[in-house]
């Protein structure tokens, strides 16, 4: 029967259309794309933590080289003062010395904070320029990920649209009340409205079919649905 063998090649076509919509080749690539956009995020922001830790070290190091300069010249004034004392007492002057030897060893303090507070700057700062230049690279590969994904989902879509203008020419070479049926069936089962008498039972529920029902359904008159599950049943088109 030409009508059952039309119906079966539409199911086939149908079932194409669904296979390229539910592709497991577009998933892996949209999850890697998903991927890369949350390590980006991840690595902006640790960039922004990473600048504001140095921006609030440069005010510090702004701060401490502020103390220092005050330092040195208190440092210069005790000098001048030791150098410049006379007639006083030994005493005075060995307590001169110590409030000057005190003041070398804070200045000294200070200038090693300093130090330790440019290194963390710097350190900083080749943290961050690394994480930007991974920055770099994962948008590099996003960026050609997405090339990727939209040249699988373009080549999908025109071989879904090539899947359905087959499908409107088997449409249109079954009978209306054929069409009508197999409409309906497919809103019960989307992807297999059409089921075989194969050995006395359907290919869909693979439940035995009674013999006056298969009669009916070899002899190809007109169709008849299974009594069990309700898809269309035809014969076995290669019997």
């Amino acid at each position: 029967m030409e009508q059952a063998g039309l119906l079966w090649k539409l199911q086939a076509l149908v079932q194409e259309v669904y296979t390229l919509q539910n592709k497991e080749g577009l998933r892996p690539l949209a999850a890697h794309l998903k991927d890369l956009q949350e390590n980006i995020k991840n690595g902006e922001e640790e960039s922004r933590k990473l600048l504001r830790e140095v921006t609030a070290l440069e005010k510090m190091i702004l701060a401490q080289e502020e103390s220092i300069n005050k330092q040195m010249e208190a440092v210069k004034n005790g000098k001048d003062k030791l150098y410049s004392s006379k007639g006083g007492s030994l005493k005075e002057l060995l307590s001169q010395q110590q409030a000057l030897a005190k003041m070398e060893a804070e200045v000294q303090k200070t200038e090693n904070a300093y130090w330790e507070t440019q290194k963390r700057m710097e350190d900083l700062k080749a943290a961050d320029k690394q994480t930007k230049e991974i920055i770099k690279t994962l948008k590099l590969q996003y960026n050609e990920g997405v090339k990727k994904y939209n040249a699988e989902k373009n080549h999908l879509e025109i071989k879904i649209a090539e899947l359905q203008l087959k499908q409107d020419e088997v449409k249109e070479k079954l009978k209306p009340e054929t069409l009508k049926l197999f409409v309906d069936k497919e809103k019960l089962f989307p992807i297999n409205p059409v089921a075989v008498l194969k050995g006395g039972f359907c290919t869909g529920c693979h439940i035995s079919i009674p013999s006056h029902l298969a009669l009916h359904i070899r002899e190809g008159k007109e169709f008849y649905s299974c009594d069990n599950c309700g898809r269309i049943l035809i014969n076995n088109l290669n019997s």
